[in-house]
């Protein structure tokens, strides 16, 4: 539930509402009205390049913003219900962007009680085992890439199929089997998403070269199916999840373990808890029943085409994932379906790229259910889409979530990122410490594209641009941290749309430019805290209810005494032709401002770059939006007029060096505070 404020200003959810408003003026900005016209040749192109693109995603936002609502008031009780179900369900909801907005409000998400019969209920001959079965049609799966080396003939297996079958009851066989035959259609599934793109007939060189190079051409961007990687993603969830809750109250044998090689990857089943040291290269199943376990290399990640599903579920016990060097592992899809689970224990994940719940081309889950949890990655990860679908999901514990750039719930060209963590006292760190990715605004400053960011390919070439995607981080309850760079917590950038949602506790956010909620070039940014006591700090601009270049940028605090750090283009600002809003709903809050380092604050419209010189945009219009709605609040350094209790409306600021350039009557800002 919302809390009292959020619903006082939101009126019964216009939270959702006020994204739409901004959405409207995005669209307006790409589909401008006769005589809106630019003699800059960026904007040109910019325009162009959007045209271009089939599949742009200015409508897949509209739905996506709705998800922030649906997670916030039902993931509690879905986080009571079976794993598989939670899975299935926040993987469904993520792969249904690739629908329009229309479609979207007709039929909304899929619904995931149907999607278990696709894997669930595959035929098999009169009296053959559904494990048998399942193996079976593994083995009958050829395709340039089934040459797993260590597999053997369907014939030479069969005897460790059969002792893996006796040890399990007739229910176990059952989940086991499902998931069996999901890595059967999984390859289906992953093929028929690169149709389109290949109609003679699957070019596997060709691909092969794309995923190696993680380099996707624009007409592959336009034609890859997404819609049916998340749909195929949230059946293999399904299933895979069912297994998992069933195994908690049905134990493997303690004696159990078996290895059974497949054209498709390796089949590990272990009930042994004693703590084992694995070193794995892309098994296409891992079952281990408990202990304090290390899993070294690539585990529920692609180390090689040949495996398109590969899953990891580990019941129990303190457990460290060990990547090493290798690329895409502990829940990583890259042209597959990678998921890893694991149900207990304090845990700790290193990685280096595309891990932690990362898809490329196709649907990455990592979902740890309870303990403290370390998780640290480079780049590409802990819930992240690039033309597919990245989730991060853990449920309890006090987390440490740490990465350099592109994660935490971040989405690429028509991709989707999920962070979602439910409890606990989290901290997330996009590092700003090493400088191994320096940002355009600043080079001593990483570009971190993280903690709810959408971001595209802003080229100025129509032949590359690519619009963004989109990306969630919510956390739902806790005392929490979040530390970046640029463009991050609830970002957006070039068509891109990020949101981070903070349930509650009393909560820090340090941010250095395009933070949270703001955005920049055709963009949406959103950062939703419904309660506790919350520090923001920006540490140069760009922030807090700020729309960049006919962006919107929006920011909602539901209550509590906050204290905001304020700096240039921060609290509600508006500047070259964006819409910027930021509201407090309660609480005695305090801002402090410099005396300096102004100005578009506190509900202003600047304009300080050549936007200035398109006379087209004259009658084009921006608002700056700041409202305080209730408190005795302190304005340290505020600009004369703004303070408690007052109303106020800023002049328009244009920069010094622009000269005579007059702000446009267009573009405006203002600001209350209710006391």
């Amino acid at each position: 539930m919302a809390s009292a404020g959020v619903q006082a200003f939101a009126n019964g959810g216009a939270v959702e509402t006020a994204i739409h408003d901004g959405l409207a003026l995005k669209r307006k900005a790409i589909r401008p009205e006769p005589g809106l016209v630019t003699r800059q040749s960026d904007r040109s192109t910019t325009l162009a390049a959007t045209a271009s693109l089939q599949h742009d995603l200015l409508d897949a936002p509209a739905w996506a913003s709705g998800v922030v609502g649906d997670l916030a008031s039902t993931v509690r009780e879905d986080c009571a219900r079976a794993g598989g179900e939670l899975l299935a369900d926040v993987v469904a909801r993520a792969g249904a962007e690739d629908r329009t907005q229309e479609e979207a409000r007709s039929t909304g998400p899929p619904a995931i009680e149907d999607l278990a019969a696709e894997v669930g209920q595959q035929a098999q001959p009169a009296g053959e085992d559904p494990l048998h079965a399942a193996f079976r049609h593994v083995f009958a799966v050829h395709t340039p890439w089934s040459t797993h080396p260590a597999s053997r003939p369907f014939a030479a297996t069969e005897p460790v199929i059969l002792s893996l079958q006796h040890a399990l009851d007739a229910t176990t066989e059952r989940r086991l089997a499902a998931v069996v035959e999901a890595m059967a259609r999984a390859e289906q599934w992953r093929l028929a998403a690169v149709r389109a793109w290949y109609p003679g007939g699957t070019d596997y060189e060709d691909l092969e070269r794309i995923i190696s190079t993680r380099t996707i051409p624009p007409p592959l961007a336009r034609s890859f199916d997404v819609g049916a990687m998340g749909r195929a993603g949230a059946s293999l969830a399904l299933v895979v999840g069912q297994l998992e809750a069933h195994l908690v109250d049905h134990p493997l044998p303690g004696d159990l373990d078996v290895t059974i090689d497949t054209p498709l990857g390796s089949v590990v089943v272990s009930g042994r808890t004693t703590a084992t040291d694995r070193t794995l290269a892309a098994p296409a199943l891992v079952v281990d029943e408990g202990g304090n376990d290390t899993y070294r290399g690539v585990v529920a990640g692609p180390a090689m085409a040949a495996v398109p599903l590969s899953v990891l579920i580990d019941l129990g016990g303190d457990d460290t994932y060990l990547g090493g060097d290798t690329v895409a592992t502990q829940g990583a899809g890259v042209f597959s379906f990678g998921f890893s689970l694991d149900r207990d224990g304090n845990d700790r994940y290193e990685a280096k790229d595309m891990a932690q719940g990362a898809g490329f081309l196709g649907v990455g889950l990592l979902y740890d259910e309870s303990g403290d949890d370390v998780y640290q990655a480079r780049t590409v990860a802990q819930g992240t889409g690039d033309l597919g679908l990245g989730v991060a999901v853990d449920l309890s514990g006090n987390d440490d979530w740490r990465i350099t750039t592109s994660g935490q719930g971040a989405g690429h060209v028509r991709g989707v990122g999920v962070l979602l963590d439910s409890a606990g006292d989290d901290t997330y760190d996009a590092d700003d410490t090493r400088i191994t990715n320096p940002s355009s605004q600043s080079a001593q400053h990483n570009l971190s594209l993280a903690q709810g960011a959408g971001y595209g390919d802003r080229t100025g070439d129509p032949t590359t641009a690519m619009s963004g995607g989109i990306g969630f981080l919510v956390d739902l309850a806790g005392a929490d941290s979040y530390s970046c760079g640029v463009f991050c917590q609830g970002a957006g950038y070039f068509f891109g749309q990020g949101i981070l949602y903070d349930s509650g506790g009393d909560d820090t956010y340090r941010g250095v430019w395009y933070s949270q909620g703001s955005a920049a070039h055709f963009a949406l940014g959103t950062l939703v805290d419904e309660a506790g006591d919350d520090r923001y700090e920006t540490v140069m601009a760009s922030a807090r209810g700020a729309g960049h270049d006919e962006s919107a940028g929006f920011l909602v605090e539901g209550g509590g005494n906050d204290r905001y750090a304020v700096a240039k283009r921060t609290n509600g600002a508006s500047s070259d032709v964006g819409f910027g809003f930021f509201v407090d709903a309660a609480g005695a809050d305090t801002y402090a401002t410099p005396g300096s380092d102004g100005p578009g604050w506190y509900g202003q419209a600047t304009i300080d770059s050549d936007f200035a010189d398109y006379r087209g945009y004259e009658g084009a219009r921006a608002v700056a939006v700041f409202v305080d709605m209730a408190g005795n609040d302190a304005y340290q350094g505020a600009p004369a007029g703004v303070a408690n209790g007052a109303d106020w409306k800023l002049p328009g600021w244009v920069s010094p060096w622009l000269g005579a350039v007059r702000m446009p009557a267009t573009q405006v800002g203002f600001g209350r505070d209710l006391p």
